[in-house]
Formats: C-alpha cells, structure tokens, sequence
C-alpha cells in the first residue's frame, strides 16, 4: 500500500498497451509502401487481437459472451 500511494502513476490493463501500439503502428502503415506495408498493417491487426486473446484466456469469452453476460444480469 505504501509504494501505491508513494507512486501515484496508473497503468491501464486489459489490452489498453496493447491497443495503444496498434494504433502507432497504424500511423506507420500510411509511411510505409510494398511488402513493408503489408508486414506493419499484419503486425498491427495481430496487436489489435490480442485483448481478445488475453480476454479468452483469461475465461473471459468473447465480445459475444459479454453482451449475452450483461443481458442475463439485466433481466434479473
């Protein structure tokens, strides 16, 4: 608790580095041309991917499974 309030910074999770850095690499796809382009837009949609997967591992099920989770919680 000491080192919590000694150092104040919050460090976002759930994929949100993850979804940071696809988005600097996107920029990086317009500056780029030929297979290059290609390399950096596959490596940006692969860090798009991985809250999901982080998600599914973690028993979270996808996006699907979360909105049927909330909706069943609502009704009762």
């Amino acid at each position: 608790m000491y080192s919590t309030i000694k150092e104040t910074k919050t460090v976002y999770g759930g994929g949100c580095s993850e979804a940071l850095m696809a988005q600097a690499v996107q920029l990086l796809v317009e500056k780029s041309e030929g297979k290059e382009q290609h390399a950096v837009q596959s490596f940006a949609t692969a860090l798009r991917q991985l809250p999901t997967i982080m998600a599914d591992n973690a028993g979270l099920g996808t996006q699907k499974k979360l909105n049927y989770e909330h909706k069943i919680n609502f009704l009762r």
